[in-house]
Protein backbone atom coordinates (compact mmCIF):
# COMPACT_ATOMS: atom_id res chain seq x y z
CA UNK A 1 0.00 0.00 0.00
CA UNK A 2 2.88 2.21 0.72
CA UNK A 3 4.58 1.15 -2.76
CA UNK A 4 1.20 2.76 -4.64
CA UNK A 5 1.01 5.73 -2.41
CA UNK A 6 4.52 6.63 -3.35
CA UNK A 7 4.45 5.72 -6.90
CA UNK A 8 0.93 7.63 -7.09
CA UNK A 9 3.33 10.70 -5.59
CA UNK A 10 5.76 10.68 -8.05
CA UNK A 11 3.14 10.93 -10.72
CA UNK A 12 1.16 13.50 -9.58
CA UNK A 13 4.70 14.94 -9.35
CA UNK A 14 5.64 14.52 -12.64
CA UNK A 15 2.53 15.78 -13.90
CA UNK A 16 3.14 19.00 -12.31
CA UNK A 17 6.18 20.08 -13.89
CA UNK A 18 4.76 19.14 -17.29
CA UNK A 19 2.04 21.47 -16.42
CA UNK A 20 4.59 24.07 -15.37
CA UNK A 21 6.73 23.57 -18.31
CA UNK A 22 3.55 24.13 -20.74
CA UNK A 23 2.19 27.01 -19.02
CA UNK A 24 6.09 28.86 -18.28
CA UNK A 25 5.69 32.40 -18.57
CA UNK A 26 7.55 33.90 -21.41
CA UNK A 27 7.72 37.21 -23.57
CA UNK A 28 9.30 38.38 -26.17
CA UNK A 29 11.57 42.06 -26.28
CA UNK A 30 12.53 44.71 -29.20
CA UNK A 31 14.14 47.47 -30.24
CA UNK A 32 12.49 49.92 -32.84
CA UNK A 33 14.47 52.58 -33.52
CA UNK A 34 12.31 56.15 -35.22
CA UNK A 35 14.57 55.68 -38.10
CA UNK A 36 16.94 52.57 -39.73
CA UNK A 37 19.15 55.37 -41.08
CA UNK A 38 20.47 58.44 -39.44
CA UNK A 39 22.59 61.34 -39.93
CA UNK A 40 25.74 61.98 -37.56
CA UNK A 41 24.72 64.69 -35.23
CA UNK A 42 21.41 64.09 -34.91
CA UNK A 43 18.95 63.06 -32.03
CA UNK A 44 16.85 59.78 -32.68
CA UNK A 45 15.22 57.65 -30.41
CA UNK A 46 14.53 54.23 -29.40
CA UNK A 47 11.25 52.29 -28.24
CA UNK A 48 11.57 49.08 -26.09
CA UNK A 49 8.38 47.12 -27.00
CA UNK A 50 7.09 43.77 -25.37
CA UNK A 51 4.92 41.14 -27.01
CA UNK A 52 3.64 37.75 -27.14
CA UNK A 53 3.01 38.12 -23.38
CA UNK A 54 2.81 34.29 -21.67
CA UNK A 55 1.50 34.17 -17.97
CA UNK A 56 -1.24 32.33 -15.96
CA UNK A 57 -1.49 35.87 -14.15
CA UNK A 58 -3.17 39.08 -15.34
CA UNK A 59 -0.09 40.51 -16.87
CA UNK A 60 3.65 42.07 -16.52
CA UNK A 61 4.36 45.04 -14.22
CA UNK A 62 7.93 45.07 -13.26
CA UNK A 63 10.45 44.77 -16.61
CA UNK A 64 14.35 45.20 -15.94
CA UNK A 65 17.87 44.71 -17.54
CA UNK A 66 20.98 45.98 -18.79
CA UNK A 67 22.01 48.67 -21.67
CA UNK A 68 24.82 48.64 -24.06
CA UNK A 69 25.90 50.78 -26.24
CA UNK A 70 29.01 52.21 -27.69
CA UNK A 71 29.50 55.21 -26.37
CA UNK A 72 32.10 56.48 -28.90
CA UNK A 73 29.55 56.87 -30.99
CA UNK A 74 26.34 57.54 -29.36
CA UNK A 75 25.41 59.85 -26.65
CA UNK A 76 22.05 58.64 -24.20
CA UNK A 77 20.19 61.56 -23.75
CA UNK A 78 17.49 60.44 -21.93
CA UNK A 79 14.61 57.62 -21.08
CA UNK A 80 10.99 58.28 -20.64
CA UNK A 81 8.25 55.75 -19.68
CA UNK A 82 5.34 54.73 -22.15
CA UNK A 83 1.90 53.38 -21.26
CA UNK A 84 1.24 53.82 -17.84
CA UNK A 85 5.24 52.84 -17.30
CA UNK A 86 7.07 54.56 -14.71
CA UNK A 87 10.58 56.23 -16.57
CA UNK A 88 13.01 53.61 -16.04
CA UNK A 89 15.62 54.17 -12.91
CA UNK A 90 19.11 54.05 -14.52
CA UNK A 91 22.38 53.24 -13.57
CA UNK A 92 24.80 54.93 -15.63
CA UNK A 93 28.12 53.16 -14.03
CA UNK A 94 27.52 49.64 -14.96
CA UNK A 95 24.09 50.43 -17.54
CA UNK A 96 21.07 48.98 -15.35
CA UNK A 97 17.72 49.70 -15.36
CA UNK A 98 14.58 48.79 -13.99
CA UNK A 99 10.71 50.18 -14.11
CA UNK A 100 7.45 49.45 -13.05
CA UNK A 101 4.10 49.76 -14.65
CA UNK A 102 0.83 51.43 -11.99
CA UNK A 103 -1.50 48.06 -13.29
CA UNK A 104 -0.51 44.29 -14.66
CA UNK A 105 -0.83 44.13 -18.61
CA UNK A 106 -0.97 41.25 -21.14
CA UNK A 107 -1.16 43.71 -24.43
CA UNK A 108 1.91 44.22 -26.81
CA UNK A 109 2.87 47.84 -25.92
CA UNK A 110 5.96 50.02 -25.58
CA UNK A 111 7.24 50.48 -22.18
CA UNK A 112 9.73 53.47 -22.64
CA UNK A 113 11.82 55.14 -25.20
CA UNK A 114 15.36 56.05 -24.61
CA UNK A 115 16.43 59.08 -26.66
CA UNK A 116 20.13 58.65 -28.48
CA UNK A 117 22.46 61.54 -30.82
CA UNK A 118 24.42 59.85 -33.28
CA UNK A 119 27.82 61.47 -32.63
CA UNK A 120 29.26 63.54 -34.83
CA UNK A 121 32.61 61.66 -34.92
CA UNK A 122 31.09 58.07 -35.39
CA UNK A 123 32.71 55.88 -37.77
CA UNK A 124 30.74 52.68 -37.46
CA UNK A 125 27.05 52.03 -37.06
CA UNK A 126 26.77 51.65 -33.51
CA UNK A 127 24.49 48.76 -32.00
CA UNK A 128 22.19 49.18 -28.84
CA UNK A 129 21.65 45.95 -26.98
CA UNK A 130 19.41 44.99 -24.13
CA UNK A 131 20.50 42.23 -21.81
CA UNK A 132 19.55 40.48 -18.51
CA UNK A 133 16.17 40.89 -18.92
CA UNK A 134 13.84 40.10 -16.22
CA UNK A 135 10.16 40.73 -16.08
CA UNK A 136 7.85 40.31 -13.69
CA UNK A 137 4.11 39.26 -13.33
CA UNK A 138 4.17 39.70 -9.42
CA UNK A 139 4.48 36.43 -8.46
CA UNK A 140 7.01 34.80 -11.51
CA UNK A 141 10.23 36.41 -13.19
CA UNK A 142 10.24 35.77 -16.37
CA UNK A 143 13.56 35.81 -19.25
CA UNK A 144 13.48 37.21 -21.99
CA UNK A 145 15.78 36.81 -24.67
CA UNK A 146 18.59 39.84 -25.54
CA UNK A 147 17.41 42.32 -28.08
CA UNK A 148 19.08 44.27 -30.39
CA UNK A 149 19.44 46.84 -33.01
CA UNK A 150 22.21 48.35 -35.38
CA UNK A 151 22.09 51.90 -36.71
CA UNK A 152 22.83 52.63 -40.08
CA UNK A 153 24.70 55.69 -40.28
CA UNK A 154 23.37 57.65 -43.59
CA UNK A 155 25.36 58.34 -46.61
CA UNK A 156 27.71 55.96 -44.99
CA UNK A 157 30.84 55.81 -43.21
CA UNK A 158 34.46 56.99 -44.47
CA UNK A 159 37.71 56.34 -43.30
CA UNK A 160 39.64 59.79 -42.25
CA UNK A 161 42.06 60.98 -44.47
CA UNK A 162 45.40 62.71 -43.54
CA UNK A 163 45.08 66.44 -44.44
CA UNK A 164 47.75 67.24 -47.54
CA UNK A 165 51.59 68.07 -46.16
CA UNK A 166 52.91 70.59 -48.93
CA UNK A 167 55.77 71.90 -46.77
CA UNK A 168 57.75 68.50 -46.38
CA UNK A 169 61.50 68.47 -47.28
CA UNK A 170 60.43 67.19 -50.48
CA UNK A 171 58.31 70.31 -51.53
CA UNK A 172 54.90 70.41 -53.21
CA UNK A 173 54.68 67.79 -55.70
CA UNK A 174 51.90 69.34 -57.64
CA UNK A 175 53.23 72.49 -57.46
CA UNK A 176 56.74 72.50 -58.40
CA UNK A 177 58.73 75.79 -58.24
CA UNK A 178 58.76 77.73 -61.63
CA UNK A 179 62.06 78.80 -63.21
CA UNK A 180 62.90 81.67 -65.54
CA UNK A 181 63.25 80.58 -69.09
CA UNK A 182 66.10 82.52 -71.08
CA UNK A 183 65.63 83.52 -74.26
CA UNK A 184 69.47 83.09 -76.27
CA UNK A 185 68.06 85.60 -78.65
CA UNK A 186 68.16 88.27 -76.36
CA UNK A 187 70.70 90.24 -74.55
CA UNK A 188 70.47 89.71 -71.02
CA UNK A 189 71.45 92.09 -67.96
CA UNK A 190 73.11 91.62 -65.05
CA UNK A 191 71.27 90.45 -62.36
CA UNK A 192 70.54 92.92 -59.23
CA UNK A 193 70.55 91.97 -55.81
CA UNK A 194 71.69 88.83 -54.54
CA UNK A 195 73.12 87.67 -57.77
CA UNK A 196 75.54 90.87 -58.00
CA UNK A 197 76.83 89.67 -54.43
CA UNK A 198 77.49 86.70 -55.63
CA UNK A 199 78.91 87.64 -58.95
CA UNK A 200 81.38 89.68 -56.82
CA UNK A 201 82.03 87.67 -54.02
CA UNK A 202 83.50 85.14 -56.81
CA UNK A 203 85.32 87.80 -58.86
CA UNK A 204 86.86 88.79 -55.35
CA UNK A 205 88.01 84.73 -54.82
CA UNK A 206 89.49 84.61 -57.90
CA UNK A 207 91.00 87.50 -57.80
CA UNK A 208 92.34 86.88 -53.94
CA UNK A 209 93.80 83.57 -55.16
CA UNK A 210 95.51 85.15 -58.29
CA UNK A 211 97.23 88.41 -55.85
CA UNK A 212 98.02 85.29 -53.10
CA UNK A 213 99.73 83.44 -56.08
CA UNK A 214 101.50 86.50 -56.88
CA UNK A 215 103.27 87.12 -53.63
CA UNK A 216 104.32 83.79 -53.14
CA UNK A 217 106.24 84.92 -56.39
CA UNK A 218 104.72 82.64 -58.88
CA UNK A 219 105.54 84.66 -61.74
CA UNK A 220 106.53 84.10 -65.44
CA UNK A 221 109.98 83.78 -66.33
CA UNK A 222 110.09 86.78 -68.94
CA UNK A 223 112.11 89.84 -69.29
CA UNK A 224 111.94 93.26 -67.37
CA UNK A 225 109.39 94.54 -69.07
CA UNK A 226 107.00 91.88 -69.19
CA UNK A 227 107.69 91.96 -65.61
CA UNK A 228 107.31 95.42 -64.44
CA UNK A 229 103.84 94.68 -66.91
CA UNK A 230 102.73 92.10 -64.64
CA UNK A 231 103.47 94.12 -61.70
CA UNK A 232 101.14 97.08 -62.52
CA UNK A 233 98.84 94.40 -63.40
CA UNK A 234 99.03 92.82 -59.93
CA UNK A 235 98.77 96.11 -58.46
CA UNK A 236 95.74 97.26 -60.64
CA UNK A 237 93.71 93.99 -59.65
CA UNK A 238 94.63 94.21 -55.84
CA UNK A 239 93.54 97.63 -56.17
CA UNK A 240 89.93 96.92 -57.94
CA UNK A 241 89.81 94.11 -55.31
CA UNK A 242 89.91 96.48 -52.20
CA UNK A 243 87.85 98.91 -53.97
CA UNK A 244 84.94 96.23 -54.46
CA UNK A 245 85.63 94.82 -51.09
CA UNK A 246 84.89 98.52 -49.80
CA UNK A 247 81.36 98.86 -52.07
CA UNK A 248 80.32 95.41 -50.59
CA UNK A 249 81.27 96.34 -47.09
CA UNK A 250 79.81 99.68 -47.01
CA UNK A 251 76.62 98.21 -48.44
CA UNK A 252 76.13 95.51 -46.08
CA UNK A 253 76.78 98.32 -43.29
CA UNK A 254 73.79 100.29 -44.48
Amino acid sequence: MKKIVKISSLILLSILCMITNVYAASCDVSLQPSSNSIAKDTEFSVNVNMSNIQTDNAGIIIFSGKLDYDKSQLTLLGMEGQNSWSTPSYNEANGMFACDRGSQNKSNETIFKMKFKLNSTATSNPTIKLTNIIASDGADDIKAADATKTITISGGTKPITPPDDTDNDGGDVTNPPTTNTVNPDQPQEPNAGADSDHSIKANTSKDQKEGNAMKKGILPKAGATNVVVIVLGAVGVLAIFFYIRMKVFDRNMK
